[in-house]
């Protein structure tokens, strides 16, 4: 019954794979004058959440089956967790590579506006020389601007999106030249040069702080790793816990506890 019901899920969710995939590739409708991107967005594609959510669904009825409910109640807190921490994982070592780009678009545009070009072709010039995953947000702004979007908002919807302040100063410097003129080139080489020295700044307190983020990775990591070699060295112990109920319900909240220390100490990581 539980096997049945497992597969219905997995035809069903690869059902949903196939429809989204056919539909990611139609061009997205036209804008709202004041649309705000959604919280499901700023984490990841709708394909990619799909994907997690499926693999949640189907390690709860997994465990399940080999261990019943209790294990369930524990995946169903677990797996989401986790998935929840390697989306964020990901989107932040995506911001820090688009990040690194950003200063080298912001002199591409400085290059073709000094020879030239106005700042709607300089910008649309210098995207079309970046790579991803940079390359992939200035698409999606100049997609918006086709379709009747100011640079300055088009930007300022994707720095909302992505969560990269920088792409809203950016698009800062784009409506103050829109609204009032003047030089852009000076604006953007100071800001392209803020960016630099902020980057080169970050680097420093990684190097200086490394010492303290290991720390906090060996404090994560030692409780799982005794409780791997407890189960490895005697079994009967951790089993013997899990079959009474007081112990199994310590185990559940040591579960817990363990990663609520980890959630806390990667916050702490983030922060340096």
């Amino acid at each position: 019954m539980l096997i049945g019901i497992s597969v219905g899920l997995l035809l069903a969710a690869g059902l949903l794979l196939l429809l989204a995939s056919r539909t990611g590739s139609e061009a997205p409708p036209a804008p709202a004058p004041r649309e705000r991107p959604s919280r499901l967005s700023m984490l990841g594609s709708n394909r990619s959440l799909l994907m997690l959510a499926v693999l949640i669904v189907a390690g709860v009825g997994l465990s399940y089956h080999m261990g019943g409910a209790y294990f369930a109640v524990v995946a169903a807190a677990v797996l989401p967790a986790l998935a929840m921490l390697l989306v964020l994982y990901r989107r932040s070592v995506l911001q820090q590579h688009q990040r690194r780009q950003l200063p080298g678009f912001i002199n591409q545009i400085v290059r073709r506006v000094t020879v030239g070009a106005n700042l709607s072709q300089a910008v649309e010039r210098a995207a079309k020389s970046i790579e991803s995953p940079l390359a992939d947000v200035l698409q999606r702004a100049l997609h918006r601007t086709q379709l009747g979007d100011e640079l300055a908002a088009a930007f300022h919807f994707e720095a909302r999106r992505t969560g990269l302040n920088e792409l809203a100063l950016l698009a800062t410097v784009f409506n103050i030249n829109h609204q009032y003129g003047g030089s852009v080139v000076t604006a953007l080489d100071s800001l392209a040069k803020l960016l630099l020295q902020r980057e080169r700044a970050w680097r420093e307190l990684r190097a200086m702080t490394g010492e303290t983020r290991f720390t906090a990775l060996v404090f994560g990591a030692v409780p799982a790793l005794m409780a791997l070699y407890l189960l490895l060295v005697s079994p009967a112990y951790l089993l013997g816990m899990w079959h009474d109920e007081g112990g199994r319900q310590l185990l559940l909240a040591g579960a817990g506890l363990q990663m609520l220390g980890v959630l806390v100490l990667w916050r702490m990581i983030k922060s340096i």
